[in-house]
């Protein structure tokens, strides 16, 4: 039995009770309360077939990348900072546009840019971030050793997170 007609004939036989109580205690007040209760009735009648006619609203879907692709992102940043602990190469062509990414998001949040105000963007970033994307660093040559510390590595991020 559908919800429509459960509350229908629940109405009805409380409309029908009234009716009763007119004929056996006849008064205009009671008439007047039988009307109310019978049109209250007959509007969420109407009104419950009006809302079962109406398409069914489906919730908006949040938009998130699937989940394999946010495990792969992560997996690709933990990959840069493994492989930045190691070779100044990967630290610059591996790690370092991330954090440029980053950086500049974070401080696009105060109306900085990374590239027009370095002096501003060095402030905010701290010596160590800044050294790492300041658009002039020059690309280390070869592959050789030297990368960053875990300790520093956790100083750049603790940097970005400040901002």
């Amino acid at each position: 039995m559908s919800r429509t007609r459960t509350y229908a004939i629940a109405l009805v036989l409380a409309a029908a009770g009234l009716g009763i109580a007119v004929l056996v205690s006849p008064g205009a007040l009671t008439v007047e309360i039988y009307l109310f209760v019978l049109a209250a009735v007959v509007l969420v009648v109407v009104l419950l077939g009006v809302t079962n006619a109406l398409p069914r609203a489906e919730p908006m879907p949040v938009e998130q990348p699937p989940r394999s692709q946010r495990v792969g992102q992560l997996e690709s940043v933990a990959r840069a900072l493994d492989l930045a602990e190691v070779s100044s190469f990967d630290l610059h062509n591996v790690l370092r546009p991330i954090v440029r990414e980053v950086a500049a998001a974070r401080l696009a949040r105060h109306g900085v840019s990374l590239d027009r105000q370095p002096e501003r963007a060095s402030v905010l970033l701290g010596a160590k971030a800044w050294e790492l994307v300041r658009p002039d660093r020059e690309a280390p040559a070869g592959r050789g050793r030297g990368g960053c510390s875990k300790d520093e590595l956790r100083e750049i991020v603790g940097a970005l997170e400040a901002i």
